[in-house]
C-alpha cells in the first residue's frame, strides 16, 4: 500500500532508489520496501504519460485500477498525480 509516509520518503529521494538505499535512514529504510518504490515509480510514469494526453483510454482506467489498489487514499493519489 502506498501511503503519504513512503511517497514523500520516495519524493526525499527525488526517485533515486539508489540514493536511498545508501544515505537512507533506518526509519526511511523500514517504511518501505524495493516492491513499494517500484510500484510508486510505476504509478508516476503512468500517471505522467496520462497527464500527457497521449494514453489509451484503457491504459488510463488500467491506471486508475491500478491507484485504487495501491494507494491508501485520494490524498495521496492526488499528490502523485500533481507529482507526475
Amino acid at each position: 500500500m502506498i501511503t503519504d509516509e513512503k511517497l514523500t520518503v520516495y519524493q526525499r529521494y527525488d526517485g533515486d532508489i539508489d540514493g536511498w538505499v545508501r544515505a537512507g535512514t533506518p526509519l526511511e529504510k523500514s517504511l518501505m520496501t524495493d516492491d513499494d518504490w517500484t510500484a510508486i515509480a510505476e504509478l508516476l510514469l503512468r500517471l505522467a504519460l496520462v497527464k500527457s494526453g497521449r494514453a489509451a483510454d484503457t491504459f488510463e482506467s488500467e491506471t486508475q485500477r491500478m491507484i485504487a489498489a495501491t494507494v491508501k487514499d485520494k490524498g495521496v493519489a492526488q499528490r502523485m498525480m500533481d507529482w507526475a
